[in-house]
């Protein structure tokens, strides 16, 4: 619950000191994008080296 309070507060302290609200939502999409192909990339990575042990 704390996680969604931080979101708004962040969301709208950026909208409040002069960021329009596409910039944060195109910003905010790109950051997300880019975490999950980070995170997915540290998940597979033990799989990958097993593979490339295996061959």
């Amino acid at each position: 619950m704390l996680e969604i309070f931080f979101v708004i507060r962040f969301f709208l302290m950026l909208v409040l000191t002069g960021i329009s609200v596409l910039g944060v939502l195109v910003a905010g999409s790109l950051m997300m994008l880019f975490a999950g192909l980070f995170v997915t990339a540290v998940k597979l990575l033990p799989w990958l080296l097993l593979a490339v042990a295996a061959a």
